[in-house]
């Protein structure tokens, strides 16, 4: 009976085209609830037939301001379209630009320990500072981005991201030996305006972008991400066969990129002023009072996935330089392997989870966890060169298949008015991760090879007992906002409709 109300609704909007329409006290009469009820009338007839092409909502704004003189669009109308393709191609590059925050220097920290003659620990907190600065950096950029808008900040960041990296290799090419202080400092800096950039390109996208078009958008600006944590390393690899500073030098890259976003991107203007900070906090505490055990499963899960990620190809790195002698290039080719098995095993579960049912993502992030922990453990077992190589890049298929789960979880398990608060929470609990994972490795090794990748598997152990036994999806994916009642999918869907609704999973977010 709902249905038909809100079909009665629809077709008044289209009344003008209609005889009756005409006449003025008819508009009362087509809101109220008893012409809606009137069965025997079958002038009603038209206009639920004419509901289908008022549903895009792009059309029934146009018909409601007049543009197709009163009349409701035909049903075959075609959707608003996206942005220009220049606009898109600009996110997909602040995508890419991101990821060369911590992913082009990780081949190029056993050069700044040569050169700076300091330990791994100490050439490892130039990541840590980039990262917990942008973990920090994250949900304010987001609460920021609802009120002033998106380009508003993503363009400054940028700026600030490319400058800051500019500083780092002067720094190198002045202070030499003496550059480390200076240098964590200037990371820390690079790390606020790298917190401005990637979650708010994926907000930006996603106020683009209509429902049909922003999975398929959304996926090509995680491939881009993808890309980008290929290409990194070997770029970080071959500019540090010339000088371990030279890398620093291609952040410059981020400021055209500013440039090119402010310039192609016709952002929809705000339509609210947003929560004030109070309010923004309020929304935090409901969430996680009504969720509170299985969000903090897929913040621990994120982090940890990071942690691994990051520390153990750090360490990865520093090993095969000193038993292989590793350098440069060759390093960086060795180094993109893993990466490349993640980033590819991401994108590919990431579609097919998307399909499935949400009680599968639960048994997706727990296996792919247990498998990570099966592989940090037999990694632990060998110094074989080749071996550890490979044991590292199978890793990347159980991290491949948790963060898509993780993800899609975190965006659907919430409406859109607080989606953006907690996937910038996600984001920055991931980032404290990867600030992590180098320093704690290389603590770690300290006490042995097979003592370091065994506590670590442990870890990944311990995450997937957590995810097996208090990741609760029917708990996680509760739509209990009132906006949210009645606007449940078809079988075998994630929710449906303005609140519930899944627009597909939105891949890794370093």
């Amino acid at each position: 009976m709902a249905q038909d109300k809100s079909t009665g609704s629809r077709g008044g909007q289209s009344g003008p085209s209609a005889p009756s329409g005409q006449s003025g006290p008819s508009a009362p009469s087509s809101r109220s609830a008893p012409s809606s009820r009137s069965a025997p009338s079958s002038r009603s007839a038209p206009s639920s037939r004419s509901a289908p092409s008022s549903r895009s909502a792009p059309s029934s704004r146009s018909a409601r301001s007049g543009g197709s003189g009163g009349k409701a669009p035909p049903s075959g109308a075609a959707p608003t379209p996206g942005p220009a393709p220049a606009a898109f191609a600009s996110l997909c590059l602040v995508a890419m630009s991101m990821v060369l925050g911590n992913s082009m220097l990780i081949p190029v920290l056993p050069a700044m320990v040569e050169s700076l003659d300091i330990s791994e620990l100490q050439a490892g907190l130039s990541i840590t500072a980039f990262s917990i600065a942008a973990g920090i950096t994250i949900p304010l950029a987001g609460f920021v981005s609802d009120h002033v808008g998106r380009k508003k900040v993503m363009a400054p960041s940028l700026i600030l991201y490319g400058l800051a990296g500019v500083a780092g290799g002067v720094a190198g090419l002045l202070l030499k030996e003496r550059a480390l202080t200076t240098l964590l400092i200037i990371r820390a800096v690079q790390g606020i305006g790298a917190g401005g950039t990637f979650q708010i390109a994926m907000a930006l996208t996603g106020d683009l972008f209509t429902k049909g078009s922003r999975t398929k958008a959304l996926g090509t600006l995680e491939a881009s991400n993808g890309l980008g944590k290929v290409i990194a390393p070997l770029l970080g690899a071959s500019l540090a066969a010339l000088v371990w500073f030279a890398p620093f030098f291609v952040y410059a890259v981020a400021i055209p990129i500013a440039i090119f976003v402010w310039v192609e991107i016709k952002e929809p203007p705000l339509t609210q002023k947003g929560q004030d900070f109070r309010q923004y906090i309020q929304g935090i505490k409901e969430v996680f009072a009504k969720k509170a055990l299985p969000l903090a499963v897929i913040f621990l899960a994120g982090m940890l996935v990071l942690f691994f990620y990051f520390g153990v190809l750090s360490y990865l790195s520093d090993f095969l330089e000193e038993r292989l002698h590793v350098k440069g290039v060759k390093l960086g080719l060795i180094i993109a392997i893993p990466v490349f098995v993640m980033a590819l095993t991401s994108f590919l579960s990431g579609q097919i989870l998307a399909k499935k049912k949400p009680g599968m993502l639960k048994w997706a992030t727990t296996a792919g966890l247990a498998f990570g922990g099966v592989m940090l453990a037999l990694a632990g077992t060998t110094k074989e060169e080749f071996l550890l190589v490979g044991l590292i890049s199978v890793l990347g298929v159980g991290n491949g298949v948790v963060l898509p789960s993780l993800n899609a979880l975190t965006t659907s398990c919430t409406t859109k008015a607080k989606r953006g608060t907690l996937t910038s929470l996600y984001g920055a609990v991931r980032h404290v991760g990867a600030a992590t994972g180098p320093p704690a490795v290389a603590l770690l090794i300290e006490y042995g090879h097979r003592t370091a990748f065994w506590v670590l598997a442990g870890l990944a152990i311990l995450g997937a007992l957590f995810a097996a036994f208090f990741l609760n999806t029917q708990v996680l994916l509760k739509k209990s906002d009132a906006s949210a009642r009645g606007s449940q999918g078809a079988p075998g869907t994630w929710g449906g409709g303005e609140s519930g609704d899944v627009d597909g999973w939105q891949g890794d977010i370093p």
